[in-house]
């Protein structure tokens, strides 16, 4: 059963923003099964695909910074905006993303690199929802809201 703070929350969430959100839901939950199926198949031990994704939340997290969720009056819901600060971070997040092949490769080979890779994106994805979904709370609370 819902509680009445989620059924709130999505309420005054932008329809844009929701759909952001899902899709980071959806990624997560595909790169988290193709983990635990590396995992079962034995192309990455669990302390290594733990480790991936305890970094991949670390930078999602740390990406996250990149939305500056604000209030609309008009509108009466929270959006989403990109400032200097989270351009960088998002730049950087996009360069490490574009390179972690040549970077992991160094100490990760063939399907061990693959899986090790599908942990880090599960990762990124879970610490990009836990952290909007903290903003959006912070936003709401602001508001008056929860």
């Amino acid at each position: 059963m819902r509680t009445k703070v989620q059924i709130k929350t999505r309420h005054y969430l932008h329809q844009k923003l929701k759909r952001k959100l899902y899709i980071y839901l959806g990624l997560f939950f595909v790169m988290f099964i193709l983990c635990i199926y590396d995992i079962l198949a034995g192309y990455i031990n669990p302390l290594e695909a733990t480790l991936g994704w305890c970094i991949g939340i670390i930078i999602g997290y740390a990406s996250a910074r990149a939305a500056k969720l604000i209030w609309h009056e008009e509108t009466e819901s929270v959006i989403t905006h990109r400032d200097t600060t989270g351009i960088i971070v998002l730049v950087l997040y996009l360069a490490l993303s574009f390179s972690r092949k040549w970077i992991l490769h160094h100490w990760i080979h063939g399907n061990e690199l693959t899986a090790f890779a599908f942990c880090l994106v599960a990762g990124g994805r879970f610490g990009r929802i836990w952290s909007i979904r903290r903003k959006v709370k912070k936003v709401l609370r602001e508001q008056g809201i929860l």
